[in-house]
């Protein structure tokens, strides 16, 4: 991580968007875990959980598909 507050890196993006999605993952078990009642409140926040981690999953990717400066260089 930057300690020293300098701009982030696609990489550090990248790292922080696959930690955002395992926190995501982690909470859907979680909930998979604890949720033993059937109510609106209980299947919104199933939903939620599930299109955050998709969300979260499909940032990761489109970081690693960034187009930058560099990996045009290197194509």
């Amino acid at each position: 991580m930057n300690a020293v507050n300098h701009p982030k890196t696609i990489s550090d993006l990248r790292d922080d968007a696959t930690f955002l999605h395992g926190l995501c993952q982690g909470v859907g078990v979680l909930y998979d875990e604890v949720q033993n009642a059937s109510t609106p409140a209980s299947n919104a926040t199933h939903a939620l959980i599930h299109e955050v981690i998709a969300k979260a999953d499909r940032l990761s990717q489109e970081l690693d598909e960034l187009d930058t400066p560099n990996r045009r260089a290197q194509s």
